[in-house]
């Protein structure tokens, strides 16, 4: 069996072909978050971004919990999230242009990508893979915790979509890309 080598920052930058950097929060780098700082890039990020100055995504440490269960995504994600605003644009007759009345903000989207290793063998991860889908088959809401997602107040996340892509440089990896949503706990109290 082959021995390996791995920055899984470096295998995630390869595979999706996109640069991100460990932020800086509060004048501290994650502590649970180890990578090698001779390859990647830091640099401070202020503390109401959403995404780096230049709009470069964000590797980050990140737990789902439910139910009691807990799982940590070992190799440090690559994190994109983005909001819009809902906005309701009205054609008037004389006027060139739409009127538009500004709703409210929408839910927070936020793509988690990264990769599986299997550090054991030549062979894809399949207990890691496993142990990720039975996550993502939830089909409610799951409680999440990252500097990055906690700061904007995201405490919650749907998912909406994942895919398994093929890896076309290792057979003991396997990428993935998780679409989300935010969702916040809303308490109804009946009159």
């Amino acid at each position: 069996m082959a021995a390996y080598q791995i920055n899984a920052l470096e295998l995630t930058r390869q595979i999706f072909n996109i640069n991100g950097y460990v932020p800086v929060i509060n004048g501290k780098v994650n502590p649970d978050f180890e990578y090698d700082a001779s390859k990647i890039e830091t640099i401070r990020v202020a503390e109401g971004s959403v995404s780096s100055t230049f709009g470069t995504p964000i590797y980050e440490s990140l737990t789902l919990s439910k139910n009691n269960g807990v799982y940590k995504f070992t190799d440090a994600p690559l994190m994109d999230v983005n909001r819009s605003k809902h906005i309701v644009s009205s054609k008037v007759q004389g006027i060139a242009g739409d009127v538009h009345e500004i709703i409210g903000e929408q839910d927070f989207m936020i793509r988690i990508r990264g990769v599986l290793i299997n550090e054991e063998e030549d062979d894809l991860p399949h207990t890691k893979i496993e142990e990720l889908k039975k996550w993502l088959d939830y089909n409610e809401a799951i409680a999440v915790e990252s500097r990055l997602l906690n700061l904007h107040g995201i405490h919650n996340l749907i998912m909406r979509r994942v895919s398994f892509p093929a890896s076309e440089k290792l057979v003991n990896v396997q990428p993935y890309v998780i679409d989300c949503i935010s969702d916040n706990e809303i308490e109804l109290i009946v009159l």
